[in-house]
């Protein structure tokens, strides 16, 4: 394992290539040398580690002009309602007031108050950038307050086949609230199929492992056969393998999954929305897919 780059915030560039397990950058993603120094304040240490024979295969930096959606190639937008399993208030649109490029290389999903409605934005990529091995990365800023959930997060991409909780669930990390109340984890199914509670094998990360609440942090999953590692920056805080699955359980962690992006509001983990909660924004520098 090698530490693979940390950028600075707001720092840009193309996709880094990695090559005999050395790191070749465009200009603009890595700060070297007296910029570094001179840049130290914005510094954000999000460093993560792959393995040095990974490539990327599929990236997005979000780049873009201001007010544009996020590219159709990679993204699919989810709209409506309905509480979305956890009786969550949001409404979820593609209004650019809800999801948007800033113009500086970052996306935007913000959770706002619309007249007598909270909408918000979910994005995902099934069908369009999937995985079943290899490492995912994101590097996000959450946003905190009462009754406000951002996650990012993966699902089985057998869903619409096979349905929820057959097709599996990656939370690679999801926030209620206030930073330390947060869960990752993974969930799946059970060998009796018509028992619909799925198994879950999650934890929340210690405020010594998550670093500062205010800044951006790269979220990553690392999935090999029959085992999934989960990180944030240079940490690993989670692990689970086969051999840690309650009984009458299935293991379908490596089948493909597709990522998830949102904001949720309200619901049955945070609770309702707090005075001052709104708006409350996520930003994405980029997603990663190492394979």
């Amino acid at each position: 394992m090698t530490t693979l780059f940390a950028t600075p915030n707001g720092a840009k560039g193309t996709p880094a290539l990695l090559i005999a397990g050395v790191l070749i950058v465009t200009a603009g993603l890595a700060i070297t040398g007296s910029v570094a120094a001179s840049a130290a304040d914005k510094e954000s240490r999000d460093r993560f580690q792959v393995d040095p024979n990974l490539r990327i295969v599929s990236s997005d930096e979000f780049n873009g002009s201001a007010g544009a959606l996020p590219s159709a190639r990679l993204w699919n937008i989810r709209q409506g309602g309905g509480g979305w399993g956890n009786r969550e208030k949001q409404v979820y649109t593609a209004s650019p007031n809800n999801l948007s490029l800033d113009g500086s290389g970052n996306l935007r999903i913000v959770a706002r108050r619309d007249g007598s409605q909270v909408t918000s934005a979910r994005i995902d990529s099934n069908g369009k950038m999937g995985m079943s091995a290899g490492v995912l990365a994101v590097r996000a800023k959450l946003p905190e307050g009462q009754g406000i959930h951002p996650a990012i997060w993966m699902l089985g991409s057998s869903i619409d086949v096979v349905g929820y909780p057959e097709s599996g669930e990656i939370d690679i990390f999801e926030l209620a609230n206030t930073w330390p109340n947060n869960s990752v984890g993974a969930i799946g199914p059970r060998t009796n199929l018509a028992d619909k509670t799925p198994w879950k094998v999650q934890k929340a990360v210690p405020p010594s492992q998550l670093g500062d609440p205010d800044g951006y942090h790269v979220y990553w999953v690392d999935r090999t056969k029959g085992h999934i590692r989960i990180g944030i920056d240079g940490h690993e805080v989670f692990t689970v393998g086969l051999e840690d699955l309650p009984p009458q359980s299935v293991w379908v962690m490596d089948d493909p999954f597709f990522l998830v992006l949102n904001v949720a509001v309200g619901g049955d983990w945070p609770g309702a929305a707090g005075i001052g909660a709104l708006p409350a924004e996520m930003s994405v520098d980029w997603v990663r897919l190492y394979g």
